[in-house]
């Protein structure tokens, strides 16, 4: 079941995880923070796109959804990821661009069912040398970002 909320309160998550959900959809809700409600989902969940919203970080619970496949956090604004990205080993695809962030955990190498990586667009000036250990890593965006030479 996929589920698409234009209007996000929180209590409606109880009723998602008895059915089971596996998609969510919370494009433009103005949200400040990912809800933690969504971590009750996590039996069921393979898809969460919170695109279009003001979130500036991610709480360290994102690792308790560990099957994630999906993952869109594109237009937002922010600014690191936790550590605990690093552990959604299902993690096929990957979407951060257009946000403010400046570096990656060093774990992503990690992902090692990542296939498409969104980075464009953010204030990256360097990329953790693990990302070349993600042997299906075959989609890699970079473009916007102010890479610094070394």
């Amino acid at each position: 079941m996929r589920v698409n909320m234009r209007s996000f309160d929180g209590s409606e998550v109880a009723a998602w995880e008895a059915q089971g959900v596996a998609a969510v959809e919370l494009t433009s809700n103005s949200l400040t923070r990912l809800p933690a409600e969504l971590t009750s989902l996590a039996p069921s969940l393979k898809a969460l796109t919170v695109r279009w919203n003001l979130l500036t970080t991610l709480p360290a619970s994102i690792g308790r959804l560990r099957l994630l496949q999906t993952l869109d956090l594109s237009f937002n604004r922010l600014e690191r990821l936790p550590h605990q990205l690093t552990t959604l080993l299902f993690l096929t695809v990957l979407r951060l661009s257009d946000n403010e962030l400046s570096a990656l955990p060093d774990g992503m190498g990690d992902l090692r069912s990542l296939e498409t990586l969104h980075l464009q667009y953010n204030q990256l000036k360097s990329l953790p040398c693990s990302l070349a250990n993600i042997p299906r890593l075959s989609v890699l965006s970079l473009a916007g970002n102010p890479w610094v030479p070394r």
